[in-house]
């Protein structure tokens, strides 16, 4: 599976409330574009993707993604901050709205189909 296959994938989960997709999301976004990453890097979504985390009410958020989204949204202009504000309303919306479904990853640990959530997935 490509790297951007992946990445897919990766997106339709944090688009489902999946905590470490939308840091593997927000990181992809931030990549350096010629690092190989599997998007074009685009520090608006970053900076929205890392508003997100930040906002979700995770109990694994932490001290490094409030970090993480002040870097990420640091050096944008005002009018890029605005579009990141819009990116993170719409994405939000349809974390609350759309029922996304999350979707098995290879190389990830998660398994969707366990019928447990992010908080749940590591007490086994």
């Amino acid at each position: 599976m490509s790297e951007q296959d992946k990445f897919v994938r990766q997106y339709v989960n944090a688009l489902a409330g999946d905590y470490r997709a939308q840091q593997d999301v927000a990181f992809s976004f931030s990549l350096t574009d010629g690092y190989g990453g599997p998007v074009v890097t685009n520090p608006i979504q970053a900076c929205a993707w890392a508003k997100v985390i930040s906002a979700s009410g995770s109990p694994y958020v932490t001290a490094a993604d409030q970090s993480s989204m002040v870097i990420k949204c640091s050096d944008l202009r005002p009018m890029d901050l605005e579009a990141a504000a819009a990116r993170l309303n719409a994405i939000r919306t349809l974390i609350k709205d759309a029922h996304v479904k999350r979707v098995a990853v290879p190389e990830m640990e998660y398994n969707p189909e366990s019928g447990k959530d992010e908080t749940e997935a590591d007490q086994d």
